[in-house]
C-alpha cells in the first residue's frame, strides 16, 4: 500500500516538472527562433518536445512501479525503458524525414535537446524517490 501511495504522489510533481521544462525550454528559443528563421523550425521543434513529453510520462510511471521490486527486476524496467525510447525516438526521426513537412533538423534538435533535459529530471526523481524508500526501510 505504501508503493501506491508513494507512486501517485510522486508521479504528479513529475509530470509538473516536465511540463514546466518544456515552457521553459520554448519561452527561452521562441525569441532566437524567430529571429533567425521563421514560425516553422519552431513548430517542428515543439512537435519534438511534445513527442519526447509523451514518451517520458508513461516511462517513468512504468520504472516508479518497480522501485519495490528486486534490483535485477528494476534494472530491467529502466533499460528497457531506455531501450524504447531510442526505439521510438529513432523511428520517429525516420517518419520525420521522409513523411512529415516538419524541418527536419529542427525537430531532431528539439527531440534531442527535451531527452537530455527529461533525463535528467527523471534521473532526479528516480534517485529522491529512492533514497526516500531507503530513509523509511531503515526507520
Amino acid at each position: 500500500m505504501k508503493a501506491e501511495n508513494q507512486q501517485k504522489s510522486n508521479t504528479i510533481p513529475f509530470i509538473g516538472y516536465v511540463i514546466a521544462a518544456d515552457i521553459i525550454m520554448v519561452l527561452l528559443l521562441l525569441w532566437p527562433v524567430y529571429h533567425l528563421h521563421d514560425g516553422f523550425v519552431m513548430q517542428s521543434i515543439i512537435y519534438g518536445f511534445v513527442l519526447t513529453t509523451i514518451t517520458f510520462i508513461p516511462v517513468y510511471y512504468l520504472t516508479e512501479r518497480n522501485y519495490q521490486g528486486t534490483m535485477n527486476e528494476f534494472m530491467g524496467t529502466v533499460f528497457g525503458a531506455v531501450f524504447g525510447k531510442m526505439l521510438i525516438f529513432g523511428a520517429a526521426v525516420v517518419l520525420v524525414f521522409i513523411y512529415s513537412f516538419l524541418h527536419e533538423i529542427a525537430f531532431t534538435i528539439g527531440v534531442l535537446i527535451s531527452y537530455i533535459y527529461k533525463s535528467v529530471i527523471e534521473i532526479v526523481f528516480i534517485l529522491r524517490t529512492q533514497k526516500s524508500l531507503q530513509s523509511k526501510s531503515n526507520d
